[in-house]
Order: C-alpha cells, then sequence, then structure tokens
C-alpha cells in the first residue's frame, strides 16, 4: 500500500492486492455414503450426534433385524 499526498484531502493511493487462492471442498454430507447401518450408528455416537441411551436402543433395533 502506497500513498502520497498532503494533509488538504488531495492524495493518491495505491494498492497493490496479491491474487486470491480458492481452494473448494466437497461438504461433509457428500463424503462416501455408509452401507452398513451398524457402522453408521457407531459413527454418529463417536460424533456425538447422539446419545448413549439412543446408541444402545437404536442398537437393540439392529440386532433385532
Amino acid at each position: 500500500m502506497k500513498h502520497q499526498g498532503d494533509l488538504l484531502g488531495m492524495a493518491e493511493w495505491e494498492y497493490n492486492k496479491p491474487e486470491e487462492t480458492v481452494f473448494r471442498q466437497l461438504p461433509a454430507e457428500q463424503t462416501k455414503p455408509v452401507e452398513d447401518p451398524l457402522q453408521e450408528l457407531k459413527m454418529r455416537f463417536i460424533r456425538g450426534e447422539i446419545s448413549e441411551e439412543e446408541y444402545k436402543a437404536k442398537l437393540r433395533v439392529l440386532q433385532e433385524k
């Protein structure tokens, strides 16, 4: 950034901005789908999306199938 001018408002500014770099990333929802419902249930519990009680209840339902 370079500035040339005086205090009376007459100024000349020069601003050199570096080129931007854009990184694109897939959202987490678009990752490879889990085919095993038991594995998906375990991962949800590990990530904290469901409580231990919910995990055990859903585990029982899956094991009954």
